[in-house]
């Protein structure tokens, strides 16, 4: 299998998913997530805080963050779609969400008279 290969893995409880994550990944050396784990994790820390800042606000240290009215929503129990977990997934995986360039230098000519 090539190094680069992804597979996604879903199925209802005790179905075997976790037990073929782990074959596979001891046969292919691929690293296993565990979304529902991820997730749990990811919300938990957010649910502990008690300012929800917006997201990518500290240009040092980039943060997934969620609206107050998402985080309102999952206390309350609604559903919430899973897609909105993905970046979590990647950042995961060790794949930067996004580069913030350098500022490029600009180097100004000194005015002259003429």
């Amino acid at each position: 299998m090539p190094e680069q290969y992804r597979i996604l893995m879903i199925g209802p409880k005790g179905i075997g998913v976790h037990t073929q994550a782990a074959r596979l990944s001891a046969k292919y050396g691929w690293r296993v997530i565990d979304y529902p784990a991820l997730v749990r994790e990811k919300l938990s820390n957010i649910l502990k805080e008690d300012v929800h800042l917006p997201n990518n606000i500290d240009q040092e240290e980039s943060v997934i963050g969620l609206q107050q009215q998402e985080i309102d929503e999952i206390k309350a129990g609604k559903p919430f779609a899973s897609w909105k977990f993905l970046p979590w997934v990647l950042d995961t995986l060790g794949h930067q969400l996004s580069v913030i360039p350098e500022p490029e230098e600009v180097l100004l000519e000194p005015l002259t008279e003429e």
